[in-house]
């Protein structure tokens, strides 16, 4: 498969990111630009001050173009680091990295300033060749002259070839963190001279944060770009494509969510790489992140055992959920029977936690998108609804006397008092005498009393039955799903 079928097939489409997404974006763009390991992920890592990007001494190993928020001097941006720009004319290698390439040289008629990073060791000719490219774009250019890790390494002669008329240069060791606030000078500097308007508004991360995840092939960076409204995420078929965590705002009835594409999640057994490896490690990180997690499956093979491995790591953690049925389109029977049959059947597989939004929809068309963010809405609501306490209490006390607990070894626990504790997610407190009595089948009977009075679909619910300090303070807990 080449760079070339992957087109023809409609996948993986290089695109410029249209006005809507750099609207969205709202501040400059600042690309770092460069061929492969020449440090453009540890520098955008130490320009936005988080290890958001993987780093990794493989070449190739960025795809996506990683967008960040960040303050330099009187100018917020927006920072993004891409994969290596290869050169125009370069024989066939990787076609991922292609299409990389291909979608850095999209972006770059976007920018506002492209950062092209060298390495302080010396260019190499490919290096002239793709920064006479990168000038012919028009966008103003600043040369970072990276891992010059001493004053000693920083020398002109090393990047002469580079330096044609009057280019702005810096030397920097992005490892080490040296010059960096002298980049961040130069930057600004470049801005001003260019025109482009200072914006002071700081950046509210108060929002929704969603995070779709599944199993490799499932769709979720398709679904990540309709979302979007741009192709901000790499796609193709080949498995494992998306390695970094990718996140856009988006807004949806004049609120902020903030969208975050991750890897797809393997069998343990079929992890082949340590780079592999950490990109789980890295989605699950999104996951504990996250206020409600889309979890995609394949319509047309959907609760798989991955499936449902994932979908315990995201209740393990606490997190709103909402099942997502992809490539319906694909789906031959797609009468209404049929397709509440399947989602019953998901249901079934998802025991002994069901009480979860399951929709079918096509990321591919469209789909049904619209009511997935209204439900993903309606779930982070109800993860944040507080009951209030005199009406937990009358509701509690009333089920209690109509259906009293039966103890264990005939031991009755008496129940005194009820309040929700927390809220994201919500944690109800009961104060009860001999809470080890209970039994697990008079909390499942709690919990869905409570989800059916106030609705909590999508949201795990956590119990804590404890006694008073005088009673010995004996403490039990309890999670949906347990």
């Amino acid at each position: 498969m080449d760079l070339r079928s992957l087109s023809e097939e409609g996948i993986g489409a290089v695109e410029v990111p249209d006005r809507v997404l750099l609207k969205r974006l709202r501040y400059p763009l600042v690309l770092i630009v460069g061929r492969p390991n020449v440090g453009k992920s540890t520098l955008w890592n130490a320009l936005i001050g988080r290890h958001r990007a993987i780093v990794h001494d493989m070449p190739g190993v960025t795809r996506d173009i990683l967008v960040y928020p960040v303050r330099v001097g009187r100018y917020w941006v927006n920072l993004a680091d891409t994969g290596g720009l290869l050169p125009e004319h370069a024989p066939p290698e990787d076609v991922l990295r292609e299409l990389a390439s291909a979608r850095v040289r999209a972006w770059m008629r976007s920018a506002s300033l492209i950062l092209f990073v060298v390495e302080a060791k010396g260019v190499v000719p490919a290096d002239v060749e793709l920064f006479r490219q990168v000038r012919q774009s028009g966008v103003p250019v600043l040369l970072v002259v990276n891992k010059a890790d001493s004053a000693e390494a920083d020398r002109l002669e090393e990047v002469a070839e580079l330096l044609e008329g009057d280019i702005p240069y810096v030397f920097v060791s992005a490892l080490h963190r040296r010059n960096l606030e002298t980049l961040r000078a130069r930057i600004e500097e470049l801005l001003a001279q260019e025109g482009v308007p200072v914006d002071l508004k700081p950046v509210d991360e108060s929002g929704l944060r969603v995070a779709i995840v599944g199993r490799p092939n499932t769709g979720k960076s398709t679904l990540f770009n309709r979302l979007a409204g741009s192709s901000v995420a790499l796609v193709s078929p080949i498995p494992g494509t998306t390695r970094d965590l990718i996140e856009i705002p988006i807004r949806y009835h004049h609120q902020t969510i903030y969208l975050v594409d991750t890897a797809g999640l393997r069998k343990p057994a079929r992890v082949s790489t340590p780079l592999e490896a950490y990109t789980i490690t890295r989605t699950v990180k999104a996951i504990e992140q996250a206020h409600v997690v889309v979890l995609l499956m394949d319509a047309t093979e959907p609760a798989t055992h991955q499936d449902l491995k994932i979908f315990r790591v995201i209740l393990r953690r606490h997190k709103g959920v909402v099942v997502a049925l992809n490539k319906w389109d694909q789906v031959q029977d797609k009468h209404p029977r049929e397709q509440e049959a399947i989602r019953q059947w998901v249901a079934a597989r998802l025991k002994p936690f069901q009480d979860v939004p399951i929709l079918t929809i096509s990321a591919l068309t469209g789909k049904r998108l619209p009511q997935l963010l209204g439900e993903v809405w309606r779930v982070w609501e109800r993860y944040r609804f507080r009951v209030p306490t005199g009406v937990l209490n009358r509701f509690i006390h009333q089920l209690v006397e109509e259906h009293p607990p039966r103890g264990v070894g005939g031991v009755v626990p008496n129940f005194k008092y009820c309040v929700q504790a927390e809220v994201a997610p919500p944690v109800f407190v009961f104060q009860v005498s001999r809470p080890r009595a209970l039994r697990k089948e008079y909390i499942r009977f709690l919990e869905k009393q409570i989800r059916r009075r106030w609705d909590f679909c999508g949201v795990p619910i956590g119990f804590v039955f404890r006694t008073s300090k005088g009673e010995g303070g004996v403490r039990v807990e309890w999670w949906s799903g347990g």
